[in-house]
């Protein structure tokens, strides 16, 4: 029994699309191979990797998951804010001098050729 036309031109679009679609991940890993280990170097350039930790890194670097895994963990380490210190100053206006300066305060500057 013969396949009809439309089946056979259907089938080889689907393998022609597949084969495409295969190549392009074959380039993505290759790409990834190909930067992963620039991307280690500067990693422990600005310490967010140890040197011992080359290797691996560039391992984890080309299998997707385990970069954003990886990506988490800078992320939750590069960007942790800093423990507030003091409090917080008065609101400054346009002329530079706090919000909630008294109007007498404000002349004896205007007066002194501060304002």
């Amino acid at each position: 029994m013969l396949l009809p036309d439309e089946v056979v031109t259907k089938v080889v679009d689907y393998i022609e699309k597949s084969g495409a679609a295969l190549d392009e991940v074959r380039l993505a890993k290759e790409a990834a191979a190909q930067d992963a280990p620039k991307t280690v170097e500067l990693l422990i350039k600005k310490g967010f990797l140890q040197p011992a930790m080359r290797e691996s890194a560039v391992i984890a670097l080309q299998d997707p998951v385990k970069a954003q895994a990886s990506l988490r963990k800078i992320a939750e380490a590069a960007f942790t804010p800093p423990p507030v210190l003091g409090r917080p100053t008065a609101e400054k206006t346009a002329d530079g001098l706090p919000a909630n300066m008294k109007e007498s305060d404000r002349a004896y500057y205007a007066g002194l050729g501060l304002l």
